[in-house]
């Protein structure tokens, strides 16, 4: 019997057992005497929660898979009080050693039990049919018994139908039942590493830190993860779980001479030089690759965010969200392919509470019972992410968050359309309203691309134009942005969910660009209060430049009600608004598409409703059908005669719409010749500019085939 422990937490009671100095892995599937200790537990303690075992890793099985042995312990039980006596007649009692033997292997292998009852059960039926023994008959009705007892359970349903030419002792079935949480020693999360029986891999592909899967299951499709610790030596876990110990032992994060900036620096070093010394004291040869591999591995369980920063490490990841209560739920993502997945790894009480500590530390800000949200932005390795954590009492469960990881470079019109958002007509329309000036507004839900657009139709803003930005959460990518020659000013305001905070209120940001100089004024959330301001600001043509923000709403309309009904913004600087971008989320099949699906103006001549006085004019609307945008007729357009007038070089409508079909046709060789970056296309856009005003668009074309072939042009 192996040494176990139980722990009580709430009503849950966890039974930890202590599998170190057994000689296998402590696996119930593969393992005879493993299950055979779990089934003989259960008898004893039947009201176990999970059980754990302890061997360096941990294996975890949780209720739902003790649920399946339990009623295998309630029937062991039962039988093996009342097995039959031998009755001295050798030709008979050899039936009855052969149901003890059964009965006594059922903990160590329920199935191969259940397939040899069936089998004895036809072998008895035969020999009554020729000795007519009633010793043989009461026997055959205690086999019976035994096989319909089984029969009732969940085991033994699952696996009926594969049991045809089965061979006894065969454990392969039973990782189709069993597949434990699997946490090494230094790790502080939950992970199942077997693909679900049944299910079917539909995509295959690799990070630097993980391989990953995607699978149907036949009901939904799910992520599953295997990280690069899972392929480690046992000699290299130790050594990263020892390393992790010594330095909780010395922690650089309760030093108040180290910033948080450079926390990361501090431990890797640190990490690094415990590894060597480690390693040398143990007479462990490390490579130089092993020991840069080892000390990542460390730095992200020390001072990272532990395996968050592996999901980071998938570009096809852009969110992450974590539901309380932590260590029942999975983490679930959101892939830009396949939609929101359940994925195979949950996050322990332990490691949320070192991730709030984390969070709490590197942004700043508090999140307790008297602050319980906490928002901020992070720069973990090359990706940036925004976190939005919540604890009680808001969250009765406890901790929950969401995580959304930002590309490292923004988005650009011509990737939107590589990646099918808008179509060359939609994306020259937007780009042109940038470009003069006009003040957009993109709505829709979460997660539908708002921010994308955003940063995308920022880089159609001349360079000649200088940039503020005003944001509670930083998202966009303002060090970008003037690292490839634009002049920004980055204004960070007050979140509208923070209690406490030092920051000014957005009211006070959107104050304040006014008096910093002729600006664009892009603003990443219209959320609260700074509605009011802006919008004021926009009506008294204090912004002679384009206006961008986002908002959520699900319709032009529902934009007008939230801006004017809910946040007070009076209906006449409502009118200041001129076009409005609606996204959503189109499902294609078993995927998710987020889609430009409408374009629409705002024309001025209304007095009490935009929608009863037909104010609101769709300019383009995606047709799911066709899966086309239909660009409507723009010759009546007041947004475009309104350029015309501040424009010299459009003479009339036609050389307008000349220009509209000259920049399609531009973002279209953008995207033939794969200048899909932002530094590209910053330079392409102000190529075209000048291309297009001397009259030479065909010298335009050989220069952005020299930029294809010669990115040192850049």
């Amino acid at each position: 019997m192996l040494p176990y422990k139980i722990e009580e937490t709430e009503d849950k009671k966890i039974v930890i057992v202590d599998a170190n100095n057994y000689n296998d892995i402590p696996l119930i599937e593969d393992n005879p005497n493993i299950m055979d200790f779990t089934i003989k537990l259960l008898t004893q303690i039947p009201d176990v929660y999970s059980i754990i075992f302890e061997q360096g890793d941990s294996y975890e099985y949780d209720y739902n898979q003790l649920a399946l042995l339990k009623e295998i312990a309630q029937i062991y039980s039962d039988l093996y009080m009342f097995i039959p006596r031998p009755t001295g007649i050798p030709y008979i009692d050899k039936y009855f050693e052969q149901y003890h033997t059964i009965i006594t292997l059922l903990p160590r292998d329920p199935i191969s039990s259940y397939v040899s009852l069936k089998r004895l059960e036809k072998k008895i039926e035969i020999e009554i049919e020729k000795t007519n023994s009633k010793e043989l008959v009461n026997l055959l009705s205690i086999v019976k018994k035994a096989i319909k007892s089984l029969d009732n359970t969940k085991m033994i349903s699952l696996v009926k139908d594969k049991l045809i030419g089965y061979q006894i002792g065969d454990r392969t079935i039973y990782r189709e039942l069993f597949y434990p949480l699997i946490k090494p020693s230094f790790m502080y999360v939950k992970l199942i590493t077997q693909i679900p029986s049944k299910s079917k891999i539909i995509d295959f592909y690799k990070t630097n830190e993980a391989n990953i899967y995607i699978v149907d299951t036949g009901i939904k499709l799910k992520y599953h993860l295997i990280p690069i610790e899972f392929s480690l030596s046992p000699e290299e876990y130790d050594l990263l779980s020892k390393a992790r110990y010594q330095l909780s032992r010395y922690n650089p994060l309760q030093s108040n001479l180290i910033e948080p900036s450079n926390l990361r620096d501090v431990f890797y070093q640190l990490g690094k030089d415990t590894l060597i010394r480690l390693a040398q004291y143990y007479r462990i040869n490390l490579t130089k690759d092993k020991l840069e591999k080892l000390s990542s591995i460390l730095l992200k369980y020390t001072a990272g965010l532990g395996i968050i920063e592996t999901i980071l490490e998938d570009k096809n990841i852009e969110d992450i969200s974590i539901n309380p209560p932590t260590g029942e739920n999975p983490i679930f993502v959101y892939h830009t392919e396949y939609g929101y997945l359940e994925s195979n790894i949950k996050l322990t009480p332990i490691e949320a509470e070192i991730l709030v500590t984390r969070l709490k530390l590197y942004s700043g800000r508090p999140l307790d019972e008297a602050n319980p949200i906490l928002d901020t932005e992070l720069k973990i390795k090359n990706n940036r992410i925004r976190v939005a954590a919540v604890t009680k009492p808001l969250s009765p469960y406890g901790y929950g968050f969401s995580i959304r990881r930002h590309r490292d470079k923004p988005w650009t019109l011509p990737l939107l359309i590589k990646y099918e958002m808008l179509d060359y007509q939609s994306a020259a329309l937007l780009s042109f309203f940038v470009e003069f000036g006009r003040t957009i507004l993109i709505a829709g839900p979460r997660g539908a691309g708002k921010t994308s657009l955003l940063t995308a139709l920022l880089l159609e803003i001349p360079l000649s134009t200088r940039i503020i930005t005003i944001e509670d959460v930083l998202e966009i990518p303002t060090e970008y942005l003037q690292r490839i020659g634009y002049n920004v000013l980055s204004l960070k305001v007050k979140s509208p969910l923070s209690i406490e905070s030092k920051e000014l209120p957005a009211e006070y940001g959107i104050r304040a660009s006014l008096r910093l100089g002729d600006s664009a004024l892009v603003l990443g959330e219209v959320r609260s209060k700074e509605a009011i301001a802006l919008f004021e600001a926009m009506r008294v043509g204090a912004l002679a430049h384009s206006v961008l923000g986002t908002i959520h709403a699900e319709t032009p309309y529902g934009l007008y009600d939230r801006v004017v009904n809910d946040l007070g913004v009076p209906k006449t600087s409502f009118k200041a608004v001129d076009i409005i971008v609606m996204l959503n989320k189109i499902i294609d099949g078993l995927k998710l598409k987020r889609k430009l699906v409408q374009i629409t103006e705002l024309t001025k001549y209304w007095e009490k409703d935009p929608l009863e006085e037909n104010a609101f004019i769709d300019l383009a609307i995606y047709d799911s059908k066709s899966d086309k945008t239909i660009i409507n007729d723009l010759s009546n357009s007041y947004t475009l005669r309104e350029i015309i007038k501040r424009v010299r070089h459009f003479k009339d409508f036609v050389s307008l719409l000349s220009y509209l079909k000259a920049k399609e046709w531009q973002l279209s060789l953008l995207v033939k010749y794969n200048i899909l970056e932002g530094k590209e296309v910053v330079i392409a856009n102000e190529l075209f500019r000048k291309h297009y005003i001397d009259g030479n668009l065909k010298m335009y074309e050989q220069t952005l085939k020299k930029m294809k072939n010669k990115k040192d042009v850049l």
